[in-house]
């Protein structure tokens, strides 16, 4: 089972994802499930510094962690591509109508409404609230999204 993240830059939303995920996957003693994530339009080296504020221990499942842009190799492989957002989907299937893929937004995939909307930039403490709101709302999908994963 594979399934992929997708943000803009690959940087905070989509490694966070992938880094609860895999923890979420390990706490429940779930193998097989391969997590990655990417970017729409990757112009960094490295995560967000604040993620490991945010996420905590849970941060150590992104060691070696680097930003990488989306590819239809990377779409291809995943049985699951979950976005951040709508626009995401919009984006992955007007470059690669073919995909046959399961795409959605990470929230409608876990049954839940609304969308993990990007942040930008900005003041430090604005940016570390919006950083806490965006695990807030991964961490309420995570139990739905293991057992989709689970029963696929």
């Amino acid at each position: 089972m594979n399934t992929l993240f997708v943000c803009d830059g690959n940087i905070a939303r989509s490694p966070m994802a992938e880094g609860m995920l895999r923890a979420f996957l390990a706490k429940r003693g779930i193998g097989g499930v391969h997590v990655s994530s990417c970017g729409l339009h990757v112009n960094r080296t490295e995560a967000h510094p604040m993620l490991k504020l945010v996420m905590g221990k849970d941060h150590e499942m992104l060691n070696g962690f680097r930003p990488r842009p989306i590819t239809l190799e990377l779409v291809r492989e995943a049985d699951f591509v979950l976005t951040m957002e709508a626009r995401h989907v919009r984006e992955i299937l007007r470059r690669s109508p073919e995909i046959t893929a399961n795409i959605s937004v990470v929230t409608a995939f876990a049954d839940q409404s609304g969308e993990i909307e990007d942040f930008g930039g900005g003041e430090t403490d604005v940016f570390l609230h919006s950083l806490q709101q965006c695990h807030a709302s991964l961490e309420r999908c995570l139990s739905g999204i293991v057992d989709k994963l689970q029963a696929s």
